[in-house]
């Protein structure tokens, strides 16, 4: 019997219905259900089955089918997505990457791990464009770059360049700047990625060093395996005793070179005529390069007796203590000197005796002109008592010179009573005007005047005078004015002119 909503709510069918639900929870007997002729499902298969209403189960057909298109176009979207992921993320990347590495900082610092990091001071040269001098090149620069940084990094800095539109760095050597490099933009117009490349390079050190060589008559001086000409002689000394010495044999005997416009410290070698190398020392106060060897050999113990023995019989002979024939054993009979003092007369007439102060007695001044001659000054004090008790004292102050004979023994062949080591020096002056050299030419150290070159004035000045341009170590030029000439160019030095080797500048003033 159907129980539907209609009879929920009469009276006493709730106990029916409690009866009927027992009843129905009871299993059934297949045959009893036979037995009335009824094919009923069993009451879980009634409540559990409801009848499906046509409608409702048409519509969820159609949900099912429609759930499925869309999840296969939703598939489909993510398939196609990934796909041209696929393709396009690889060309982002590129672009990303060359995006990245046309920016400025990130090629600059490229560029500078390039140039900088283990620097190749040779290429960077050539690179630079950096032309070579007489003296220095590439390979000169290099040496003094690896000596200069050695193993210190570098650092690099950008800054302005100008209105350009590149990139300019420098290059630091702590707080010295040594080089820059710039970046420039070789894309064309409108580009998406810009294309920073590697413009100029510049390289910074000062070519103010100088090199100052002595050397004697018939060497060579090499700066940097460059023979310097007589043109960069700025001083030369010799003494007076060339006014005494043969033919072909000189005393002391230096000529003194100068090389300006160097960057560093140079290679210096001097050769004797044959070619031959000499080693060469550098003074540490002056720095002054010159040969490390001694010109001659030295005087000998024997030499001095020699010397002073030959000395002391001169003024034996003097006061005739000695005969001439004595005096022979010291002093060439044929040479000229010899014969005057046989010809003159003696210091004295008559004597008691003499004696040699020995307190004032000095041999100085040796110089050994060839392994036969040399020469050296004696000073000597002879005090003579006369007969009536009184002393002359006979000072004397004499070069000898002694040749030696055929026979091998050394003679007085000739005297002089003035200081025939005194140099006598000669110095360069170099005159400039405008950046050019208008004259050059040795000045004799005693000289008491020169004469200077004319030089042309600009419109509106005044001729100052002729001076000397230094720079200190902030690059600050200062003119001195060392010479002011006559209207004919002579230049007075006065007694004591104290003549230096000078490039002098024209000076000039406002009127």
């Amino acid at each position: 019997m159907y129980r539907g909503k209609y009879t929920a709510g009469i009276p006493g069918n709730s106990q029916r219905q409690e009866t009927a639900q027992q009843q129905a929870d009871l299993p059934l007997q297949e045959e009893d259900l036979l037995l009335k002729g009824e094919n009923l499902p069993l009451p879980e298969e009634i409540e559990a089955q409801p009848a499906p209403h046509p409608s409702k189960s048409k519509k969820k057909h159609h949900a099912t089918k429609g759930t499925r298109i869309f999840y296969c176009i939703y598939t489909a979207f993510i398939l196609v997505f990934f796909i041209a992921l696929a393709v396009v993320l690889p060309k982002l990347q590129n672009w990303l990457v060359k995006y990245e590495a046309s920016q400025p900082e990130t090629k600059s610092k490229e560029v500078f791990t390039q140039l900088f990091s283990a620097p190749d001071w040779q290429a960077l040269y050539t690179m630079a464009q950096q032309a070579d001098t007489s003296y220095e090149n590439k390979d000169i620069y290099a040496a003094y770059m690896q000596q200069k940084v050695g193993s210190t990094p570098l650092q690099y800095t950008e800054t302005s360049a100008g209105l350009s539109g590149d990139h300019k760095y420098m290059v630091m050597l702590g707080e010295e700047k040594i080089a820059t490099f710039t970046l420039t933009d070789k894309s064309e117009r409108r580009a998406e990625i810009p294309d920073w490349t590697l413009g100029k390079v510049e390289l910074f050190f000062a070519r103010n060093q100088s090199v100052t060589v002595e050397k004697w008559p018939g060497q060579t001086v090499f700066i940097n395996g460059v023979a310097l000409d007589d043109s960069h002689t700025v001083r030369t000394v010799e003494t007076k005793a060339e006014e005494y010495l043969p033919q072909g044999i000189h005393g002391y005997r230096m000529e003194q070179q100068q090389l300006d416009g160097l960057m560093a410290p140079p290679t210096v070698t001097i050769t004797n005529a044959d070619g031959s190398n000499i080693p060469v020392k550098q003074d540490a106060e002056t720095g002054i390069w010159s040969p490390d060897v001694e010109a001659f050999a030295p005087m000998s113990d024997a030499e001095k007796e020699l010397i002073l023995n030959a000395a002391k019989a001169d003024l034996k002979f003097a006061i005739r203590d000695i005969t001439s024939q004595e005096l022979a054993k010291h002093f060439d009979s044929r040479s000229k000197i010899f014969k005057d003092k046989t010809n003159s007369l003696a210091f004295v007439q008559k004597y008691q005796n003499y004696t040699f102060d020995e307190k004032v007695t000095a041999v100085k001044d040796f110089y050994r002109y060839s392994d036969k001659l040399f020469s050296a000054n004696v000073v000597l004090k002879m005090n003579v008592t006369r007969w009536d008790g009184s002393i002359r004292a006979f000072d004397s102050d004499t070069t000898y010179f002694f040749t030696q004979k055929d026979n091998g023994k050394f003679l007085v062949t000739d005297i002089s009573n003035v200081s025939v080591q005194e140099p006598l020096e000669q110095v360069r002056l170099t005159f400039v005007s405008e950046g050019a050299t208008l004259d050059s030419f040795l000045v004799s150290g005693t000289a008491d005047s020169f004469k200077a070159p004319q030089v042309t004035v600009p419109e509106g000045k005044e001729f100052a005078g002729w001076a000397e341009k230094t720079t200190d170590e902030n690059g600050k030029i200062t003119m001195t004015i060392r010479f002011v000439p006559g209207e004919d160019g002579t230049v007075q030095l006065g007694s004591d002119p104290g003549l230096t080797p000078m490039v002098l500048h024209a000076a000039f003033k406002n009127k």
